[in-house]
């Protein structure tokens, strides 16, 4: 996953990681634990606010799309990647771009 490559490059431009799922925690350690762990943390949205409140809730699905997205320091959304496939990483660039200014 080239996320987990470019980690490093994230957090050397200042940038804080973190997966959003609308599982609960235990899912998500089982999940972690199943792909040998990510070096990022993983959040549990279980009642879906905060993926209602940026729009990245499936509603028919009731789960989170695959988005990136990039917050400044005052919360400000600067770069957003929709539907992000870890098979073609090819936007996450743009997000190593947005990050550098």
């Amino acid at each position: 996953m080239l996320l987990r490559q470019r980690h490093r490059d994230l957090q050397g431009l200042g940038v804080r990681v973190v997966g959003l799922s609308v599982d609960h925690v235990p899912a998500l350690r089982v999940f972690d634990t199943a792909l040998a762990g990510f070096p990022f943390a993983l959040a549990g949205d279980w009642h879906r606010g905060i993926c209602r409140q940026y729009g990245v809730l499936d509603e028919t699905k009731q789960a989170a799309r695959r988005v990136l997205m990039l917050f400044d320091r005052e919360a400000r959304v600067r770069h957003v990647i929709e539907d992000f496939d870890p098979e073609h990483p090819e936007p996450l660039e743009g997000l190593l771009q947005a990050a550098r200014h």
